[in-house]
């Protein structure tokens, strides 16, 4: 069944910047079914406490990426044994398995996934917006 957020493209357009988006409906997979069902086999298969340790493995293998990225980018160059593109390859593989743990996480807990992602967002866009009135005023 093709996503009617994205209409099975996988991501959608946001206004005025021409910026693409994986759509949060179907996961980018255009799909809405096999992206849901895909998170749900993986919690049956494994259980909640087990994909919570992996959320718990996924999240320190990230921090330890973006550490290396930024030694590698903003560190002493003497040190350096990693070109930026690999580093960056590194947290973007590392990014990828903590979003896709977080999904399974979120097919656990829907309702109050979505009412924190809604307070949490709101949060940040009056942040940005806050953040952009005062770049304004200068």
């Amino acid at each position: 069944m093709k996503c009617e957020k994205c209409g099975g493209k996988g991501d959608i357009s946001k206004d005025k910047q021409n910026y693409l988006e994986e759509c949060p409906s179907c996961n980018g997979s255009g799909n809405v079914e096999a992206a849901g069902l895909s998170f749900k086999l993986a919690i049956e298969l494994w259980g909640i406490e087990s994909q919570l340790g992996m959320l718990q493995e996924e999240c320190g293998e990230a921090i330890t990426a973006v550490n290396k990225l930024r030694r590698v980018s903003f560190g002493q160059p003497l040190r350096m044994t990693t070109m930026p593109s690999e580093a960056i390859d590194f947290l973007m593989q590392e990014v990828a398995d903590v979003m896709l743990v977080c999904e399974q996480i979120k097919v656990c807990y829907p309702k109050e996934f979505k009412l924190a992602y809604e307070e949490k967002y709101n949060r940040f866009v009056a942040m940005i917006s806050k953040a952009n009135n005062k770049e304004a005023v200068k």
